[in-house]
Parts: C-alpha cells; structure tokens; sequence
C-alpha cells in the first residue's frame, strides 16, 4: 500500500469521522434519495449494497426500501482473501457482525456476478473522474473486474471526500457515476 493512499485514507477518514451522527443521517438521506432517482436504480432488479459501517454514508435503511420494492438485494461477504461475494438477503435478520465489525451475510444464495445490475460502491476517496480509494484490501476493484458491461457502478460519499485527483494503478477500476450530498458526477 503506497504511502500517498494511505496519507489519503488517513486524512479523509478522519475528517469523516468528526461528521456528527444527525449531519451523517442528513447528508445520507440526501444521498441516497439521488440514488433512488437515478436510471440506474429505478431499472435495476439486482442490486449489490454495502451495509454502512462507521461514518460511511448510511445505506440500511436504503436496503430495508430496496427489498420493499421488491428488488433482489445481494451483501458483500468477504470468504477470504481477496475474495468477497455477493450474498442475497430477505431482510436485515441475514445479517450478522463479522470479525472486523461488519454487518455482512451470515449465509444465503451467492448471486452470479453477471446478472447484478448496479454495484452501490463505498470508498475512501473519490476523484472526480471515477477513480477511487478503497479501504486498502482491493475486494472491490478485483469484484468490480468480474462484472458486465451493462452493471453500473456507483459510488456514495459525501463531499468532504471528494478530491481533485487520485493516483491510479492499472488494477484500480472505474466507477461510472458518483452521488454526494450536492453533486452527480457522471464518468
């Protein structure tokens, strides 16, 4: 892990982090009410979210409305290294706390790759020409590597993690939209 991403994760995490639990509920529901009007989502059957954990964009009550309008709703669940999964769920009770802390799957049906049509992507950092920083574990961009053409990819963050320009390697993947409190990138 390179030192100017881990400066980035470093810094960006902790100005996160200071958000107050109503600015983050706020910013989010902003957030993810954009989600909600995007083509992308309004044609999705399939969708692959990240439980929110920490100060990240709040995503659970966007699942309980995922599976309410009936959409198939799939949680990463990371099987080992480099190698995460994503795992249908009927509800929230699927979820269970993971040895880092995490709400993921406890078990389900693994969906194939190829028929989910839109990835909710979490990060770090974004650019805003598509590029992001992770956490630093890269299940993303080789998760991202295995999808469609027609998946769309969408990253939530909010503005404070949006910065100018992100170093990219040849393995970091590109998103194809990002969605902040007061902005829509396309890529």
């Amino acid at each position: 892990m390179s030192n100017y991403k881990k400066n980035i994760r470093k810094t960006i995490t902790s100005q996160r982090d200071l958000l107050k639990p109503n600015d983050i509920k706020e910013k989010s529901n902003k957030i993810i009410n954009k989600l909600y009007n995007t083509l992308n989502f309004i044609e999705a059957n399939t969708i692959f979210i990240f439980v929110s954990f920490g100060s990240e964009v709040d995503t659970r009550e966007a699942i309980k409305y995922m599976l309410s309008l009936g959409k198939t709703v799939c949680i990463p669940k990371v099987i080992g290294k480099f190698d995460m999964r994503a795992i249908k769920i009927s509800g929230m009770k699927d979820l269970a706390i993971n040895k880092m802390g995490i709400l993921e799957p406890r078990c389900g049906v693994e969906i194939d790759s190829t028929i989910i049509d839109m990835v909710v992507v979490p990060g770090v950092a974004f650019d805003k020409t598509g590029y992001r920083i992770g956490y630093g574990g890269g299940f993303y961009d080789i998760f991202m590597s295995k999808l469609q053409g027609h998946t769309s990819k969408i990253g939530i963050a909010f503005d404070l993690q949006v910065i100018e320009d992100i170093s990219y390697e040849s393995f970091d993947i590109k998103i194809d939209g990002l969605l902040t409190e007061t902005s829509h990138f396309i890529f």
